[in-house]
């Protein structure tokens, strides 16, 4: 029974992420407009790549969470956002942004190994599935805000940033 008490746990900490994540912040956009995706490179900012595929690959999954879709193309949907994520953690991973930083490397391997997890349930059309996946990823993102973002508070420490 301790192991369906930590998934409801789960369930309830994904659906209150979901409830209050904040939508993409469209004011501090100019500063961190990510170019085309031909165009990145090492010199492409943890913040280009963020506003690229992480923020609205999340975005999908969140709004998935929110309101599982109905429709083939809404799941194709929910599978881009997810892929986004996954894409976007793994340039997180490249050229100079994890120089020696190890917890980045690993946290960023995390990030990507959890929303495959989304990704399959999204394959399989599985709402319940994607919850709990997305738990998993979101945790990771906590992670990552909490060290290298939001000076040891999290995602919701500063939501507006």
């Amino acid at each position: 029974m301790k192991g369906l008490s930590g998934t409801i746990g789960g369930l309830l900490a994904t659906l209150s992420f979901a409830a209050c994540a904040p939508k993409a912040d469209t004011a501090g956009a100019a500063t961190t407009k990510a170019p085309a995706a031909d165009t990145f490179s090492d010199a492409s900012t943890t913040a280009q790549i963020h506003a690229a595929w992480l923020t609205p690959g999340s975005d999908a999954l969140y709004a998935a969470e929110a309101s599982p879709p109905t429709t083939s193309e809404g799941w194709a949907s929910v599978e881009a956002g997810a892929t986004k994520v996954i894409d976007g953690a793994a340039l997180l991973q490249t050229g100079s942004r994890p120089a020696g930083r190890d917890d980045w490397i690993r946290i960023a391997k995390a990030v990507e190994a959890a929303t495959k997890k989304s990704l399959d349930a999204a394959r399989a059309h599985d709402a319940d599935a994607l919850a709990l996946a997305d738990g998993d990823f979101t945790a990771q993102c906590e992670d990552c805000h909490k060290f290298f973002r939001d000076a040891g508070g999290g995602m919701m420490a500063n939501p507006t940033r």
